[in-house]
């Protein structure tokens, strides 16, 4: 992706399913949240009754604010509306895809085009790109090479760590 942000950090994710997905990212967006981090989804697939199952089951701090973020599906078609009212506030974001690897590259594609023609304010954007785990196994290391650091259970770790 041709980013012209220079505050754009990118990270990668990789999940055996849509509740082990939510059982990583839920703890991260909660600390994200108590250090007044916007937090963004763009999901493939509605996981809101996920999250709201396990949102009860977890002690987490922001409960409220995290059932306030979208957990329903964003269409690639509607994402440049969805996302360019935030990208032009200044506070610190993270945004989330979750999806299919053309889902990614295309939702990766449009945020590009969108940072580069809108007049994107933001401090700090983190991307966090989430790979099915079974559809990728076999591409995983050419993934990782994209990205500088991995979302796991532990939480953010670089890539140097992990190889």
């Amino acid at each position: 992706m041709n980013y012209t942000n220079d505050n754009i950090d990118k990270i990668c994710n990789f999940y055996m399913s849509d509740w082990h997905f939510i059982v990583m990212v839920l703890p991260y967006i909660n600390k994200q949240i108590s250090q007044k981090t916007k937090v963004i989804t763009c999901l493939e697939r509605d996981v809101i009754d996920k999250v709201q199952f396990l949102i009860e089951k977890l002690s987490l701090k922001n409960k409220e604010e995290i059932l306030k973020i979208n957990w329903k599906k964003t269409e690639i078609k509607n994402f440049k509306k969805y996302i360019k009212d935030d990208l032009k506030k200044e506070n610190n974001k993270i945004l989330i895809i979750n999806g299919s690897n053309y889902y990614i590259e295309e939702i990766n594609k449009l945020l590009s085009d969108t940072i580069s023609n809108e007049k994107c304010k933001c401090k700090n954007i983190k991307i966090i790109d989430c790979y099915d785990f079974e559809s990728n196994k076999d591409d995983m290391n050419a993934i990782l090479k994209k990205y500088r650091g991995i979302l796991n259970t532990s939480g953010e770790t670089t890539i140097k760590e992990i190889m």
